[in-house]
């Protein structure tokens, strides 16, 4: 058994109503292995006194290792700060598990009430770790993981100029061991492949488990399908 940790970024934008401190793509300004702060980020002006929201949509990914793998352990991260004591401002980040049908069946996230400095929020998830799990126990490839951007806020009555909040850094950390494929064979039975798990040879009236699949038929023999005595 071997054991890792996937780290997911964003690396495509779905949605984008913040604005972006440079170029018109939000993903690659919060993408950062190492925070950058104010040099690179996506923000919401705060023009008026009255609450305003934006939120933007980032599909995240990373390197996915081979073959089965088990989740133990899930953390998600982001950074942001707002320009002054002079606004009230907030923000949340989903993340999701995306389903087969499209769907997000996972709604973890960070959040905070904003100050002028950057910090960064970092929460387990228990659920995320639980959706993984049940989707990686029927399906063989790694799902869509999208992370949902919300921020909101408003300037102060005795503020002149405009504030701001800006969001400069989002990912995920998913701690994994490797899981040993259990061997499988495929039967046609009425024109149906069906799967089984297990395989059992006759010895002595004795039924004994078999572990080598690919080695255990003979080409030159016709099998019959029977059931264990």
């Amino acid at each position: 058994m071997a054991t890792g940790t996937i780290v997911l970024r964003p690396s495509r934008d779905v949605s984008l109503t913040h604005k972006c401190s440079r170029g018109s793509q939000g993903y690659i300004l919060i993408y950062d292995n190492v925070a950058d702060d104010d040099s690179t980020y996506i923000y919401h002006n705060l023009s008026s006194t009255s609450t305003s929201n934006h939120t933007s949509t980032f599909i995240l990914t990373g390197e996915i290792p081979s073959g089965k793998i088990k989740i133990n352990e899930v953390r998600l991260y982001s950074r942001a700060r707002k320009s002054s004591s002079g606004e009230t401002a907030n923000y949340h980040c989903y993340f999701g598990v995306n389903t087969n049908n499209g769907g997000n069946s996972a709604n973890s996230g960070t959040s905070a009430t904003l100050s002028q400095n950057y910090s960064t929020i970092n929460e387990n998830s228990t659920e995320m770790v639980n959706e993984l799990n049940n989707y990686l126990n029927t399906n063989d490839t790694f799902p869509t993981i999208s992370v949902a951007i919300t921020t909101s806020g408003r300037k102060s009555s005795n503020k002149n100029n405009d504030g701001y909040i800006r969001v400069t850094q989002v990912y995920m950390e998913i701690d994994y061991e490797t899981v040993e494929e259990q061997s499988s064979l495929y039967v046609k039975e009425n024109g149906v492949w069906n799967k089984y798990t297990k395989i059992y040879i006759k010895s002595n009236n004795n039924w004994i488990e078999q572990q080598d699949f690919e080695n255990i038929f003979n080409s030159n023999v016709n099998y019959v399908k029977g059931e264990v005595q």
